[in-house]
């Protein structure tokens, strides 16, 4: 966190007293937005993933914490949503159930589901908004090597922040 100091008058002239000095937050921290990522896999591929759109966040005053277990403050009101990772494994269904095994349904449409797919050119991308409770929010990143499409999706990613944020 930034602080920048602002001098008060000195009550004695004789030396300086700690009290004197108050700190004031800068402003840009006062609008950087907070964001959970639940990354129930903790994989090296979903720490890469995280790694890579930490930066493209970060451009909008974004700040995000990765948490490997599932609290219920996560999803809290008047909070940013929580990013929820799901790798596309196998069956997708099976998959996306796990990643949100641990939330309570009602908690949905605080949530945006990243779903990680392996390959560009994976058939089942749009199966995911099919696949489960209409009320969540689906956004595919992949990250297949080169080919990754981490700018669109940490452009969706903002949206869905801006949008979800109660």
């Amino acid at each position: 966190m930034g602080h920048s100091l602002c001098r008060k008058k000195p009550k004695h002239d004789d030396g300086v007293n700690l009290k004197q000095f108050r700190v004031i937050s800068d402003s840009t921290d006062e609008r950087a937005k907070h964001v959970t990522i639940y990354d129930r896999w903790n994989l090296e591929g979903t720490r890469e993933f995280i790694g890579k759109l930490k930066p493209y966040l970060k451009e909008d005053n974004i700040i995000l914490t990765t948490e490997n277990t599932y609290q219920q403050t996560f999803v809290a009101k008047k909070q940013p949503p929580l990013l929820v990772l799901c790798w596309h494994y196998s069956r997708i269904e099976t998959d996306i159930r796990y990643s949100l095994e641990y939330i309570d349904s009602t908690k949905y449409k605080r949530l945006i589901v990243i779903l990680l797919h392996w390959k560009k050119d994976d058939i089942e991308r749009h199966a995911a908004s099919q696949a489960a409770d209409s009320s969540l929010m689906f956004i595919d990143a992949f990250v297949q090597k080169d080919k990754d499409n981490i700018k669109v999706a940490a452009k969706e990613i903002k949206k869905g922040i801006r949008d979800r944020t109660i």
